[in-house]
């Protein structure tokens, strides 16, 4: 279900068509300009039309379309919905823009990552004529209404062509995967705030992850805006807990790719360090939480690209 988060600001509960993946996407509403953040796959589009009906808007009203990168799950349905939406902008790192102009390439990478689970997922995927786009560089504001703008700044680590939107009035944080996956379930069953590192192929960066989520920090944000999923209200201790994790995405998990060459015992390895660690933190038992395991897997292929990037450079 939709959620008012107050700032002007409503959580759109997003999914692929199977609805096992939730993903989190955001209407921003100022001064009578409208934008969404994050569009999900294609699957999605018509809860995100659905939600400017319910705010009392057409498809005409949308000023801009926001996607923090160009991974399927956050700007799959940017195509079509630009097509149902015709005034609407693109706004979109200039090292992802062609991708979204042409997807065919990123079609044929996700394809490979997702094999069967891609159709069902994420299709179909559309391109977005070049004169929607609006590259977005380090440093670029968006002035939603007067008094209200939005800061881009660059956030490599899940991906080099990422980038995060600061709001100042809400002192938050729209993450995409920057800031790692917020599982809300922990909470809810444990009420024990959970955050893992997004490692997914292919541009998994650990050193450069550390250094935007310390960035991140330093602007002591009181929320953060998760892609995966939901809003949290404790931004600063949920950064911290990124950190901790990071020796073992960034060294143990490298490691052990490096050791064994498998991938299969890599996921394996997360899953299991994943859980022995998190008691520490309170979880008990993570190792039951939905989607886990499905997200080491992941992880586990993003982790290994990285190591062999390594040995190639």
């Amino acid at each position: 279900m939709n959620q008012d988060l107050g700032f002007g600001i409503t959580l759109l509960e997003l999914s692929d068509r199977s609805g096992k993946y939730p993903i989190s996407g955001y209407l921003l509403q100022a001064g009578g300009k409208n934008y969404v953040i994050e569009t999900g796959p294609a699957g999605s589009n018509g809860v995100i039309l659905d939600a400017l009906v319910d705010a009392g808007l057409g498809v005409f009203d949308l000023d801009g379309i926001l996607v923090t990168h160009i991974h399927l799950d956050h700007s799959g349905g940017v195509g079509l919905l630009a097509e149902q939406c015709p005034k609407a902008k693109i706004y979109v790192h200039p090292k992802g823009a062609a991708h979204l102009i042409d997807p065919s390439k990123l079609e044929k990478s996700a394809r490979a990552v997702y094999g069967d689970l891609f159709e069902p997922l994420f299709a179909p995927i559309r391109p977005v004529a070049p004169e929607r786009v609006v590259l977005v560089e380090e440093g670029f504001t968006l002035e939603v209404s007067p008094g209200r703008r939005l800061e881009f700044i660059n956030a490599p680590g899940h991906a080099f062509h990422h980038y995060v939107i600061w709001d100042p009035l809400s002192e938050g944080f729209f993450t995409g995967d920057a800031a790692g996956m917020f599982y809300p379930k922990a909470l809810e069953t444990y009420e024990v705030p959970l955050c893992l590192p997004a490692s997914t192929p292919v541009q998994f960066d650990p050193k450069a992850m550390a250094e935007t989520l310390t960035r991140l920090a330093s602007f002591h944000p009181k929320r953060l805006y998760y892609t995966h999923f939901g809003m949290t209200e404790q931004a600063g201790a949920m950064l911290t807990q990124m950190l901790g994790w990071m020796p073992l995405y960034g060294q143990d998990a490298p490691e052990h790719f490096r050791k064994y060459r498998d991938l299969d015992a890599l996921a394996q390895f997360l899953y299991q360090e994943i859980g022995t660690k998190a008691q520490a933190l309170g979880l008990p038992n993570l190792r039951g939480l939905a989607g886990l395991k499905f997200d080491c897997g992941l992880n586990a292929q993003g982790i290994a690209a990285h190591v062999e990037f390594s040995e190639r450079v």
